[in-house]
């Protein structure tokens, strides 16, 4: 089955039932067939990962597809925690990353941005990299390894730099799928896992209040139709 395929079986499976989704699915298997290449296709050297959020739940919840359109992470977040905080597993179900978005994070006056990004990264249980906003600029943000994150980061069309100031991974949104869908181009010799961090931080520091969010779920519409 196709990425849309899979992507369009879990929505269907939790709003219309599965058999109409196995039809739903045909159809849509076979539009994805001529965007399929312009979506994997990348330059030499480098390498891809599909990032969609699944629709209709309270919690984080995300598939990533590698070039094969095989789900290689699974993403789920803690809808309790006040901050986001995302759990990454691998294809064994076995948690092998987190996100943590830092409780308080302090503002520069100078600053333009009126939320800070301030986020942990955790592998193997221990501190990974640490990522928060650079200085005053609203679309710069900055790796303790020396990586810099920036572009137009609000309209998920941003780069990652490594200290050298070379472009090691390019972020886009892709409008093809349900969800937030985010295309992730990148080197194919730097870390995958810290890649994909960094992009599901940017998800996070962009993303709705959870109130806000709450109010956007079929069941906020369905208690106020």
């Amino acid at each position: 089955m196709s990425i849309l395929g899979t992507i369009a079986k879990e929505i269907f499976d939790e709003t219309i039932g599965s058999n109409v989704a196995d039809k739903g699915i045909k159809v849509l298997d076979k539009k994805i067939e001529k965007n399929k290449k312009k979506l994997f296709e990348v330059g030499k050297g480098k390498k891809v990962l599909i990032v969609n959020q699944k629709l209709y739940t309270f919690k984080d919840m995300m598939n990533v597809f590698d070039e094969n359109e095989n789900i290689k992470y699974k993403v789920k977040g803690e809808f309790a925690s006040i901050k986001r905080h995302l759990h990454v597993f691998n294809t064994n179900n076995i948690e092998i990353a987190e996100v943590k978005e830092k409780l308080i994070a302090l503002r520069n006056p100078l600053s333009m941005q009126t939320r800070i990004a301030d986020f942990d990264f955790i592998v193997g249980g221990k501190k990974m990299a640490k990522l928060k906003s650079k200085t005053f600029l609203k679309d710069k943000l900055e790796l303790d390894n020396g990586w810099i994150v920036k572009g137009n980061i609000t309209g998920f069309k941003y780069s990652i730099f490594n200290k050298e100031g070379k472009e090691i991974a390019k972020v886009s949104t892709k409008l093809l799928y349900f969800g937030d869908t985010y295309k992730v181009e990148y080197d194919e010799n730097v870390n995958e896992l810290l890649i994909l961090l960094i992009v599901l931080a940017m998800d996070i520091f962009h993303a709705p209040s959870k109130k806000e969010e709450f109010k956007d779920t079929v069941d906020y519409h369905l208690w106020h139709w």
